[in-house]
């Protein structure tokens, strides 16, 4: 494939897809559309399609089956493999019917499938004696399907800004990429590729003003293909590090189990039970929620700096990828950051000129909790 290779097609693909979902809204919004205020996650103001994911799976299924490439194949025969987890989201975008533990067990499922069909398994992590026991191939496939299936749930949680999801994706992606075409393997380089060009297509619709969402499906599909990937550069050559691919992951990992320690410890609820307190959300609501200005354009200024955490771990990753404690120091220290951060928002201890943006705000009376480190922190919105 190599230089040849026309990664131009699958963002013609999702383009068009996506124009056509887009163009076509006053026949489907009734049905397909994520109406504003739904939740207290939600922060825009009007309906907008939810269905996005079928303009970035109809790119992988039109290159995986016009192109005659062992990278389109690949790429093809994972996103069937991820095809239960695509119909089940969709079915929550359009019917509100597949609860998030629904979704959850169908990312599991999605990722044993492509255990014994591709062989994309974990068996180390560089952790002394927890390499011998992943060794065992029982032991291998539980792991997997949970990190695989947890990854895919994280990607979604991060969903939740015009432009978020996808510069997240295009990201994580780029450093796989990157890290494969130095391991030689063009295979996972290109195909990473591939789906990176192919969510460009659809940022088009997304980002800054957002006329069409990733949806559950979408964002499941699109977490399930990254982590998939990153398990089969990693399987695939020993040279990469293990933990290369928790850093490269590492924003929405971090942010889903904060999130699910979070619930658990300060609010007693599920982990599973939705809320507004993500690390995104907090941003929006803290720095950009404040009337005179364009929705969308505060919407996608909020997740343009949620981006830089995600930047950070991608580097890390792509400097360190076959140091393991290089990458474990980076992991530590992202987690450090991330919890400054949050509790930075929280207590509203930000630096003056961030302080500044707020000047003037008008907030909505909404009240929320969070957590601080004793007890929980009611803010009030001005």
């Amino acid at each position: 494939m190599g230089q040849n290779f026309p990664f131009l097609f699958p963002t013609l693909v999702s383009f068009a897809l996506g124009a056509l979902l887009v163009m076509s809204r006053r026949w489907h919004l009734a049905v397909t559309g994520d109406l504003p205020g739904a939740d207290r996650r939600k922060v825009h103001i009007r309906a907008v399609p939810r269905v996005g994911g079928v303009a970035i799976f109809a790119a992988v299924f039109a290159c995986g089956a016009l192109m005659d490439a062992a990278a389109t194949a690949l790429l093809l025969g994972l996103g069937a493999c991820g095809l239960l987890l695509f119909v089940g989201g969709l079915l929550e975008d359009v019917f509100r019917c597949v609860p998030p533990i629904g979704r959850l067990w169908l990312a599991f499922a999605s990722a044993a499938v492509a255990f014994f069909v591709f062989d994309a398994r974990i068996t180390a992590i560089d952790v002394p004696g927890l390499d011998a026991i992943l060794g065992i191939a029982a032991v291998s496939l539980v792991f997997t399907m949970f990190a695989v299936g947890g990854f895919a749930h994280a990607f979604n949680i991060v969903d939740g800004l015009n432009g978020l999801a996808g510069l997240v994706a295009m990201l994580i992606l780029s450093a796989i990429a990157w890290a494969a075409g130095e391991a030689g393997d063009a295979l996972i380089r290109d195909a990473s590729l591939l789906l990176a060009f192919a969510v460009a297509g659809f940022l088009v619709w997304n980002t800054p003003r957002a006329r069409l969402f990733l949806g559950d499906g979408g964002s499941y599909l699109l977490g399930f293909l990254i982590a998939e990937l990153a398990v089969l550069l990693v399987h695939r050559n020993v040279q990469v590090s293990p933990w290369f691919a928790l850093v490269a992951l590492g924003y929405p990992v971090c942010e889903t189990l904060f999130s699910g320690y979070r619930r658990v410890v300060y609010r007693n609820a599920s982990p599973m039970k939705p809320d507004g307190l993500h690390l995104h959300t907090l941003v929006y609501k803290r720095l950009f929620r404040r009337k005179g200005r364009d929705t969308d354009v505060r919407n996608a200024l909020a997740a343009l700096c949620v981006l830089p955490l995600a930047v950070i771990t991608v580097l890390a990753a792509a400097l360190f990828w076959t140091n393991p404690w290089a990458l474990q120091a980076a992991a530590i220290a992202f987690v450090c950051l991330y919890l400054v951060c949050y509790r930075s928002l929280v207590r509203f201890r930000l630096p003056r000129w961030v302080a500044s943006l707020r000047k003037g705000a008008r907030g909505e009376g909404a009240r929320f909790a969070v957590p601080g480190p004793k007890r929980p922190i009611v803010i009030r919105d001005r």
